[in-house]
């Protein structure tokens, strides 16, 4: 890749990460672009003639590196199963399965999850009904998803008890599995196990049927191959 386009890259990945932080492109200056990005005004302005073409430009760039909805996604593949009560615990423990296997593979230059949880984690306010903060757009198809799911197997239409379990479960669960480099571990004394992973992902299918009333209509499951291979059985 050449100079001008690492340069341009950088700038379109501070730019969207400055939108998605303060929920509006109105709230971006290419002053605030230059000073994040440690480039000069007229460095920006260079590579991108005026700021609407480098917000045009960085609208393209969220669009093409997406990384999808995978509940949702999952959701329209899989909804037949939700007809059952034993399609049900099979339909929980796979979501969770195709979930964490979705971000564990996913481009670490996707513009994905981890940078919007993030930003949620440290500005809960950017996600509010009324902001235009590009979290709102990404999850918004999630946890609406995840909620038909929750209303099918529950029949419980409160909106607020499925968002909880939506926020509890998966946002934890991109954080880890979009967290590839970061060592295991308390400290150099106190080190996780290599099966940390699939523990974790084991312990949030386990909440998940233990709360929607499935664990009994699962256990059956617990042996399927994919939760086998990974050691997810014995976590």
């Amino acid at each position: 890749m050449k100079k001008g386009d690492i340069a341009k890259l950088v700038l379109l990945e501070t730019t969207a990460h400055l939108i998605a932080e303060r929920g509006s492109p109105e709230k971006v200056s290419i002053r605030d672009i230059a000073k994040r990005s440690k480039f000069a005004p007229s460095r920006v302005t260079y590579y991108f003639k005026s700021r609407e073409i480098l917000l045009a430009e960085t609208a393209k760039f969220v669009e093409s590196n997406r990384c999808g909805s995978p509940i949702r996604d999952f959701y329209e593949k899989k909804a037949a199963l939700l007809d059952s009560k034993e399609g049900q615990a099979m339909f929980i423990c796979a979501l969770v399965d195709y979930f964490c296997d979705f971000f564990r593979n996913i481009s670490q230059r996707t513009w994905n999850y981890s940078m919007l949880c993030r930003e949620i984690l440290r500005n809960p306010w950017s996600h509010e009904e009324e902001s235009e903060c590009e979290s709102n757009y990404f999850l918004k198809a999630d946890a609406l998803a995840f909620y038909k799911i929750y209303e099918k197997i529950t029949g419980d239409s409160d909106l607020d008890r499925s968002h909880f379990w939506f926020t509890s479960i998966f946002i934890p669960l991109v954080l880890r599995f979009c967290a590839k480099s970061i060592p295991i571990g308390l400290d150099d004394s106190h080190k996780f196990s290599d099966s940390y992973d699939s523990k974790l992902a084991y312990f949030c299918c386990k909440q998940l049927l233990l709360g929607m009333g499935l664990w009994d209509e699962s256990k059956k499951y617990m042996s399927i191959p994919s939760f086998r291979e990974r050691g997810l059985a014995q976590a």
